[in-house]
């Protein structure tokens, strides 16, 4: 399918949810204000790029990322590199 999609293109998807999962998406576009198809079209996508980092974490951290967290005193710098040497 990969090959077929085209960019700028809008396609249509079916997906299967409990109702007690559709009764919370629907609240949840409720109470953000927006139509129930865009609500989900942006959770599909957002949902999508949060797998991508968790799969594929080496994408996304790069040597800024790790700076800055080093300077906010998230990460010691010295267990990150013993941690990528093991």
């Amino acid at each position: 399918m990969e090959g077929d999609l085209m960019p700028g293109k809008l396609y249509r998807f079916t997906v299967s949810v409990t109702k007690q999962a559709n009764d919370e998406i629907r609240a949840s576009a409720g109470r953000s204000g927006i139509r129930i198809g865009q609500f989900c079209s942006l959770a599909l996508v957002m949902g999508a790029r949060q797998l991508s980092r968790q799969y594929e974490p080496e994408r996304y951290i790069t040597a800024d990322v790790i700076k800055s967290l080093v300077e906010s005193g998230l990460v010691d710098l010295g267990e990150l590199e013993k941690s990528l040497d093991e």
